[in-house]
């Protein structure tokens, strides 16, 4: 028996749904625009150095070097998000990096 899994394209709702967090050696944290559903997250680095990931429920997540997702310099990144996870913290190497999270669905 063999399974196939359909994978959708990731929509944006037409790109409303977009913030974005100049990253620094120190956790920063930011709510991302809710929508309807389920969501998945487009995380993107703009910048040149290595950023990690965390995603929480409120205001008090914190990104950190050793536990958090990687992301990569100049690279984006998709994560599924339960709907009561609206908040995204970012640290970095250093400062400069501009990463963009975009909610919707897909991917």
């Amino acid at each position: 028996m063999s399974y196939q899994v359909a994978i959708r394209p990731f929509d944006s709702f037409r790109g409303q749904n977009t913030v974005n967090i100049v990253a620094s050696a120190a956790s920063q944290n930011i709510q991302v625009p809710p929508t309807v559903g389920h969501r998945s997250l487009r995380i993107v680095n703009s910048g040149t150095n290595l950023s990690w990931v965390q995603i929480g429920k409120d205001n008090t997540v914190a990104a950190s070097a050793t536990t958090s997702i990687p992301l990569l310099p100049n690279s984006e990144l998709y994560l599924y998000a339960h709907q009561d996870e609206s908040w995204v913290a970012i640290i970095s190497t250093g400062a400069g990096n501009t990463v963009y999270i975009t909610a919707g669905e897909g991917k």
